[in-house]
């Protein structure tokens, strides 16, 4: 078994079914491979073991149930199978560090966990004060180790302004930010890099390289350059071709002494964007928040600190490229050129080749994934769960980028246009297209009964399903096309 959508069903499978007894022999059946296998499997990416794993869940559901509701702790147990009430106080214990009749007053919260991609649910997160200012260690007289206790953490599903996030640059982006006493906003970040307006779609297979930050213009880092650009911050970009392991330290240690975190792609898991927070031996282990740094699947190659950074030593192979974020300086980016940005990635209409593959977006990235929905034979019956999956997967991320993209993009351009007048009527017509996109995505969520999961994965092999996702999918074009419309009037009057 090979990971990547295995262990998607795998947990899946488990999330559905929390509640019950896991039925090995439906699992069996499920996967198509034998119980022995998939325990082993389990084991050997996620370093735990499958029962340990579930467990885990049915306890972090517990929680959640404790600290909302008013049931019993006695009905809390027995709803999700953990037999006696003694053995549940036990287990949650062992989990936790105090009993479940302590636990809703006191200092732990629950929290939306992004469990692998395409997974999120409860999650058990302690809001204990933490340590702020620079913690620095010596060793032999030397200072080879440094690291900025009180940096937000990141994870998907993290809630900010009083919304939802799953886009991994500007969250990252807006914590190190928050801890260096610049207030902003995650909207505005959004629409800064283009990532409000971002749709890609590999045009051969369905891919979960399309969304990648990268993607969304020719030059993989024109979006980091112009986030760091609309907050007034010097920067530094260095990646593999660029710079060396000895570069990157250097590039490290220098903004950690200095007091600034830095942002990776990759380090921990896909190349997505990563809080650097500290290092030790020199630089060569790293801290940080990641947002995948909780999935079993990359958990066995770090490390956690009391404060909850990751801590990692095997980060040179996984890192695509560094930022550095520096001193302020007057913002040089204007609205208008948001604007001409937001036009271009919305009516792209060219063909993005690059290392990570050959990329339709804009109105293009519409219509191959709907051609890609129309395929029938992609849908065939006996097709294995895991390939099943990997189109699931694919079509999630395309619906995220839509529907976290346009959800700020409307608030943001919205915004604008009650603070320049003179674009009020056409950025209020912007916003209401947007928001029928988002109005799209929503139904298909509907349809689908969520964006992942073995539900979502059989209903999505439906030709009549898919015949309404595509319906779905052209309204959300369509009014795309018109918001588009509207900016090109924006920027005639900018």
């Amino acid at each position: 078994m090979a990971y990547t959508y295995e262990l998607e069903a795998i947990l899946s499978y488990v999330e559905k079914r929390v509640k019950e007894k896991i039925d090995f022999t439906d699992l069996e059946g499920t996967l198509n491979y034998s119980y022995r296998h998939i325990r082993g499997f389990f084991k050997q990416e996620t370093g735990i073991s499958l029962s340990k794993y579930i467990l885990t869940r049915k306890i972090a559901y517990c929680a959640k149930e404790i600290k909302e509701t008013d049931r019993s702790l006695l009905d809390i147990a027995y709803a999700y199978n953990l037999g006696s009430y003694d053995t549940f106080t036990r287990a949650f214990k062992r989990e936790t560090g105090i009993r479940p009749s302590d636990f809703k007053d006191s200092l732990f919260e629950i929290g939306i966990k992004h469990i692998c991609m395409g997974i999120y649910a409860p999650s058990i997160i302690f809001k204990g004060k933490p340590t702020s200012g620079l913690d620095i260690k010596m060793s032999d007289q030397k200072h080879d180790a440094c690291i900025l206790y009180g940096v937000s953490r990141v994870y998907y599903g993290r809630k900010s302004d009083g919304f939802l996030q799953f886009t991994p640059f500007p969250m990252c982006l807006q914590s190190i930010l928050d801890y260096l006493g610049q207030r902003t906003y995650y909207s505005h970040i959004m629409a800064a890099t283009g990532a409000s307006f971002r749709l890609t779609w590999n045009k051969d297979i369905w891919d979960l390289r399309a969304v990648d930050e990268r993607n969304i213009f020719d030059d993989p880092y024109k979006s980091f350059k112009m986030a760091f650009e609309i907050v007034g911050r010097d920067f530094k970009i260095i990646d593999k071709e660029s710079g060396s392991k000895e570069d990157f330290i250097k590039m490290i240690r220098s903004s950690i002494d200095k007091g600034y975190p830095l942002i990776a792609l990759g380090l921990v898991g896909p190349p997505d964007a990563t809080v650097i927070t500290g290092y030790k031996d020199n630089g060569q282990t790293l801290y940080g928040w990641s947002l995948v740094q909780e999935h079993l699947e990359f958990r066995k190659d770090i490390k956690v600190d009391s404060s909850g950074y990751f801590e990692c030593d095997k980060w040179w192979e996984n890192t695509a490229a560094l930022m550095s974020i520096g001193d302020r300086h007057s913002v040089g980016f204007t609205v208008k050129k948001m604007f001409e940005n937001a036009l271009e990635i919305l009516t792209s209409e060219e063909l993005l080749i690059n290392e990570r593959g050959s990329f339709y977006r804009g109105q293009a990235a519409y219509f191959a994934i709907i051609e890609s929905l129309s395929d029938e034979k992609a849908f065939y019956d006996g097709m294995p769960y895991a390939d099943l999956t990997r189109k699931v997967l694919a079509f999630r991320d395309a619906i995220s980028m839509i529907w976290d993209g346009r959800s700020y993009g409307a608030g943001y351009i919205g915004w604008l246009g009650k603070v320049h007048l003179e674009i009020s009527v056409e950025c209020d017509r912007c916003k209401d297209h947007l928001r029928q996109v988002v109005q799209s995505c929503i139904k298909i969520n509907e349809l689908l009964g969520g964006l992942s999961g073995e539900k979502v994965a059989l209903n999505l092999k439906k030709s009549s399903v898919r015949k309404t996702l595509i319906t779905y999918l052209e309204i959300a074009r369509k009014n795309e096309l018109e918001a588009s419309r509207w900016i090109m009037k924006i920027i005639e009057k900018l």
